[in-house]
């Protein structure tokens, strides 16, 4: 960290809240975030796979419900993702607006 702040001279340092402690709370939002479809797809296959070999319908659709639960949270984030686009692009409309006044 403290080579990234130095290496763009003193007036392009790091802001205060972008410490390292910023940083690690990232990555463990993150990996929490990136566990949960980990987790899903890995129940997916092995209910689907342990229901196919046995020929236990109720095992082969409790792996159908896991794919299902990953899809939506794809689609959830999806969502997520697209409504912070929106409001990107509004604020850059607005931005360019007030800049041109």
């Amino acid at each position: 960290m403290g080579t990234l702040a130095s290496m763009g001279g003193a007036d392009t340092q790091l802001p205060g809240f972008m410490g390292a402690g910023f940083f690690i709370v990232f990555y463990v939002i993150f990996a929490i975030i990136s566990f949960i479809p980990s987790y899903f797809l890995f129940t997916f296959g092995s209910k689907t796979k342990a229901g196919i070999e046995a020929g236990v319908n109720t095992d082969f659709e409790n792996g159908l419900k896991n794919l299902k639960r990953l899809f939506k949270f794809y689609g959830i984030i999806a969502i997520i993702f697209l409504g912070f686009y929106a409001l990107m692009f509004v604020i850059a409309i607005f931005g360019g607006l007030a800049s041109a006044f």
